[in-house]
């Protein structure tokens, strides 16, 4: 059972004057504040019209503990930011609600990862600044893979380079080449693995391409070249040898140009 506790009556401005903190708590069980049952009265109203913190707390456990019957638990303004916590060792905010653990009214911006343990739900757009949707593959041992790579299967199921025209074997492009990063990672657990590349499976990538032979215009449907690592111009391709379709021209020689990635 908790402790009694002294009810204070804070009516007016008048009430407590200080030219430090107006007031201050710091008993073991500083202060609990509660508000007529049935009425729509805040516990605890802070109003501060100085440049500081409206509330500044701090405790081994939690600094902060707001809890509503039926509606919101606690609301905070402020002209920067409404909230501002850190903590060295655990979590900043801590939230638990039975509809939801919290309640947002405009954007929202990270700075750092996110993690989400179950469903994400999006009722408008999600928007992405990557350029395609890639996946990990594990790679043949000792193979020094560059961005914008033309990749093969192997029977043992790991990527290679291709070294053959118009392979069907061709899995896709590494991802990452030029100024376009994927917006989208699939099987992200091999990520951390030397051993492993992002695919491109869908979008747009660079492409590491050579026109040795003939040119390469914008619309060209690419195939593997015996080229190591690189996609050629072809104008009957196989059914199932296409990488994609040229973004950019390339008259001659080698180069890095934008495809779309379609296989077929």
């Amino acid at each position: 059972m908790l402790p009694p506790f002294k009810k204070i009556n804070i009516s007016s401005l008048n009430t407590i004057q200080s030219p430090l903190d107006a007031l201050e708590l710091s008993d073991p069980l500083s202060g609990r504040f509660s508000a007529p049952a049935g009425q729509s009265l805040a516990a605890l109203r802070v109003t501060h019209h100085g440049n500081g913190t409206a509330i500044a707390a701090s405790a081994g456990s939690s600094a902060i503990v707001a809890h509503s019957q039926t509606k919101v638990g606690g609301e905070f303004f402020g002209g920067e930011a409404g909230i501002s916590a850190s903590s060295g060792a655990g979590i900043g905010i801590f939230a638990k609600g039975g509809t939801a653990a919290g309640y947002f009214e405009g954007p929202v911006q990270v700075h750092g990862s996110m993690r989400v343990s179950e469903d994400v739900f999006v009722d408008g757009d999600v928007k992405l600044t990557g350029a395609d949707c890639a996946e990990y593959f594990a790679i043949s041992a000792g193979a020094e893979i560059e961005p914008g790579s033309v990749m093969v299967m192997g029977d043992d199921g790991k990527l290679s380079l291709c070294r053959q025209e118009g392979d069907v074997r061709v899995v896709g492009v590494v991802s990452g080449a030029g100024s376009f990063r994927p917006g989208i990672r699939l099987n992200i657990s091999l990520s951390s693995r030397p051993d492993s590349v992002p695919i491109a499976i869908i979008g747009r990538t660079y492409c590491r391409v050579e026109a040795v032979e003939r040119p390469i215009s914008v619309g060209d449907m690419l195939v593997s070249s015996d080229l190591p690592g690189h996609a050629r111009n072809s104008r009957l391709p196989s059914r199932g040898s296409v990488i994609g379709k040229a973004l950019e021209n390339l008259d001659h020689g080698t180069g890095l140009i934008p495809i779309l990635v379609m296989p077929s």
